[in-house]
């Protein structure tokens, strides 16, 4: 029998297990809770996919996801990377 489980996990509590889940090559859901990427992503209506990336994935038009000492954010890459 597979045991099917979701966790969930907030990004500002659970942080840390949120980095060792994305380092072990976990795909991980995100519900967009914030307003600073509005009108591209809105709270309570998308879910973002997090994964682990290299320097070399990042491009125009992709979603950066990172870690501040004291939160986590979001910046739309642009041209230029």
């Amino acid at each position: 029998m597979t045991n099917n489980s979701t966790i969930l996990l907030d990004a500002q509590k659970d942080g840390d297990r949120l980095v060792e889940l994305l380092r072990d090559g976990s795909i991980l859901p995100l519900s967009v809770t914030g307003y600073s990427m509005i009108p591209l992503l809105k709270p309570g209506r998308d879910v973002v996919w997090l994964r682990a990336c290299t320097p070399d994935e990042l491009k125009p038009g992709r979603i950066l996801f990172f870690r501040r000492p004291d939160i986590f954010d979001s910046v739309l890459a642009m041209s230029g990377l």
